[in-house]
C-alpha cells in the first residue's frame, strides 16, 4: 500500500497497477521575477513587484514488477496518465494545480528495475493551488485562500432588451460593455474556463465590446468578504450568479 496519493483529472497514479508505489512528493520553491529600483542615495534597492512565474511539483516512484515486458507496460500507462491537467495530492486536500508533465518517464536500465522514477508537472497559467470546488454566489461571498487574487466568473440572464451599457464591479477591478448584442432571455457569461479571460453571450465572444477603461480582468480578493455588482444602464441587475476558486501559495 503507497504512503502518498496523486491524482490528475481525479485519476489517482497508485490506482494505475498494483505494482505503482509512489515514493515522494516534492514541491519546489515557486520560480519569482522580482523587480527593483535604485534608491536615490546609499546602497539598497526598492522592491517594486514580485512576479510568480511557475511551480512544480515532483512525482518520485517506484515499478515493482520484475518482468521487463509487463514493467514497460505499466510505464506506458503512467505515461499517458501524465497527459492530464489538474493535479491534486493527498496533503493537499481539495486543492488542485494546473499542470503540464515537463517530463515523461523512462526505464534507462532493465538490470536496475527497482530505480525510483520521476516526473515533474509544472504550472504556468496560474502557479497556486486553487480549491477543487468553486465558491459561489449571487452577491457577496467569502473567497477563502492566501495567495494573490483570484479571478471571478458570472452568469447573468438580461431582462430587457439591449442595455447600452453593462457594468460588473469587484473590490479590486471593474469591466464595462458598451453596446452589447443583449436580448431579453440571453446569457452574459464571464469565464476563465480555458485560463484566459472571456466574455461570451450564448457563445458568442463579446469581448471586443468592452471599454478601453476597463480593468485587464476581474479579481477577487481571497481571504475576505466581497461584494460584487452588476449594473445595465447605470441600474442594479439582479439574478447573476458569480463563482470563484480561493487560491493558495
Amino acid at each position: 500500500m503507497t504512503r502518498y496519493k496523486v491524482w490528475l483529472d481525479q485519476q489517482g497514479l497508485q490506482d494505475l497497477d498494483p505494482a505503482i508505489h509512489i515514493i515522494d512528493l516534492q514541491e519546489q520553491p515557486p520560480s519569482q521575477l522580482l523587480s527593483t529600483a535604485a534608491r536615490a542615495q546609499g546602497d539598497g534597492v526598492f522592491l517594486a513587484r514580485r512576479t510568480r512565474q511557475s511551480l512544480s511539483v515532483t512525482v518520485r516512484f517506484a515499478i515493482r514488477e520484475p518482468r521487463p515486458a509487463r514493467r514497460q507496460a505499466i510505464l506506458q500507462k503512467v505515461r499517458t496518465w501524465a497527459q492530464g491537467s489538474y493535479l491534486s495530492t493527498g496533503d493537499r486536500p481539495q486543492q488542485r494545480l494546473k499542470v503540464q508533465a515537463e517530463n515523461l518517464p523512462t526505464l534507462s536500465s532493465a538490470l536496475k528495475w527497482t530505480d525510483a522514477l520521476s516526473i515533474t508537472f509544472t504550472a504556468y497559467e496560474a502557479p497556486f493551488w486553487e480549491d477543487a470546488q468553486p465558491t459561489s454566489a449571487t452577491s457577496t461571498l467569502y473567497l477563502p485562500g492566501d495567495a494573490p487574487p483570484a479571478p471571478l466568473d458570472m452568469r447573468w440572464v438580461c431582462s430587457s432588451n439591449a442595455p447600452a451599457e453593462v457594468t460588473i464591479a469587484t473590490p479590486l477591478s471593474s469591466i464595462t460593455f458598451r453596446d452589447l448584442p443583449l436580448k431579453a432571455g440571453q446569457e452574459l457569461v464571464i469565464s476563465h474556463e480555458s485560463g484566459t479571460l472571456t466574455a461570451t453571450i450564448d457563445g458568442a465572444d463579446v469581448l471586443p465590446h468592452r471599454t478601453p477603461e476597463s480593468s485587464d480582468d476581474l479579481l477577487l480578493p481571497c481571504g475576505q468578504i466581497s461584494t460584487v455588482t452588476v449594473t445595465a444602464d447605470s441600474t442594479t441587475t439582479s439574478g447573476c450568479i458569480f463563482s470563484a476558486r480561493g487560491r493558495w501559495l
